[in-house]
């Protein structure tokens, strides 16, 4: 989902700093990242810390690191995050939003308007039978991937 996100933040105009492993750099820049940073470099990630408008965390792993990167006022957005990161973001004046997976029609007719038009392009990893589904899992459950894994009949 990262790379997504990366794309329509550089389609809405951001400046996108993404936290990745140093094996996927190339292809978060190729994406649109303007700067990319090993997550495992703790310097680097520290110095980020209060320089970002807005955050999107989209692992459990990550929000920590996401909130100490938003400037007070600033926002954090977490993918199906609970409440111990919303406390912990009005304490440090920041606003916290949690986004889950929605089925809107005039949402998905903006995603397929932006697919249609080349703005968006979702990567798959790996595509796998439908009798495959178990090793897709498993692929799925090493965490690994730099997109999307896919099921085909």
């Amino acid at each position: 989902m990262g790379h997504l996100a990366v794309q329509l933040a550089r389609h809405l105009g951001a400046h996108v700093i993404a936290l990745a492993s140093e094996g996927k750099h190339v292809r978060l820049q190729e994406l649109g990242a303007d700067e990319t940073i090993d997550y495992r470099d703790a310097t680097a990630v520290a110095a980020l810390e209060g320089t970002a408008d807005i955050a999107l965390s989209l692992a459990a792993s990550s929000r920590d690191a996401a909130l100490r990167a938003v400037r007070p006022r600033g926002m954090l957005i977490g993918l199906g995050a609970g409440t111990e990161i919303a406390a912990q973001a009005e304490e440090a004046g920041v606003r916290y939003a949690a986004t889950h997976v929605h089925t809107q029609r005039e949402r998905l007719e903006r995603v397929v308007a932006l697919a249609a038009s080349g703005d968006l392009v979702p990567h798959v990893s790996a595509s796998f039978a439908l009798t495959e589904a178990a090793a897709a899992h498993r692929a799925l459950e090493q965490g690994h991937t730099t997109g999307r894994i896919v099921l085909t009949c």
